[in-house]
């Protein structure tokens, strides 16, 4: 008896000790990597990479994809000058506009009050804030006729800024604005835009016709 109990304890110990060649710590069915990718039993899966080694670019809704789907903030643009004016034109009752000034950050507008040939009201835009009726302007100059913005080829706006640049003599501006000038029966002057630079010294700026060609430039003093 004692020789059969110490057969049974040697079978025993052979089938419940680890073998040497067992694989210590093995994962799981639930912790087995998919293809592409490697997983320990103690973090997570690694990205998958492709052949080269470098892990997948982000696509589009990832984040880093920067401000691909945000509108146009800067408002001196084709794009920014007809939101800004998109949003501008409901609050002007009589939508006969006599002066605009377009800044990066806001633009600025004087129209007509509605039923008056001379009466204005100020109206400006911020991209941050949209647009708003600033309250009672005065009263226009002698001679100066509402402008028509739908003159305007507002795709100009690039050529001209970068022309501005080469002639005006503004090596680093500070500011930069464009200005609408409505038409003025007493000087004898139709309606145009004029693109201004300025630093601490002084400005220079250049005028063009509705469609965006030059009619003159007025470079900065030296």
């Amino acid at each position: 008896m004692v020789a059969l109990a110490a057969v049974l304890t040697g079978v025993l110990l052979y089938v419940l000790l680890p073998r040497p060649d067992d694989k210590e710590g093995a994962p799981t069915a639930r912790e087995t990597p998919g293809p592409g990718t490697s997983a320990t039993a103690s973090g997570p899966a690694a990205p998958k990479r492709d052949a080269s080694g470098a892990p997948p670019s982000p696509s589009f809704g990832d984040a880093g994809d920067g401000d691909a789907d945000q509108p146009e903030t800067n408002l001196l643009t084709p794009a920014g000058i007809r939101r800004a004016l998109a949003e501008l034109r409901p609050l002007m009752d009589s939508g006969k506009v006599i002066s605009l000034v377009v800044y990066p950050e806001h633009v600025s507008a004087e129209a007509l009050v509605k039923g008056s040939t001379k009466r204005y009201d100020r109206f400006s835009y911020r991209a941050d804030s949209g647009a708003s009726r600033d309250g009672a302007g005065g009263t226009k100059t002698t001679g100066t006729q509402p402008v028509d913005l739908n003159a305007f080829d507002w795709d100009a706006l690039p050529a001209l800024m970068r022309k501005a640049d080469q002639v005006l003599g503004v090596d680093q501006p500070t500011s930069r604005y464009l200005v609408v000038r409505a038409p003025s029966s007493v000087f004898d002057e139709g309606q145009s835009m004029s693109v201004y630079l300025s630093d601490a010294y002084g400005s220079g700026y250049l005028k063009a016709d509705p469609k965006g060609k030059v009619i003159a430039t007025y470079p900065q003093d030296k």
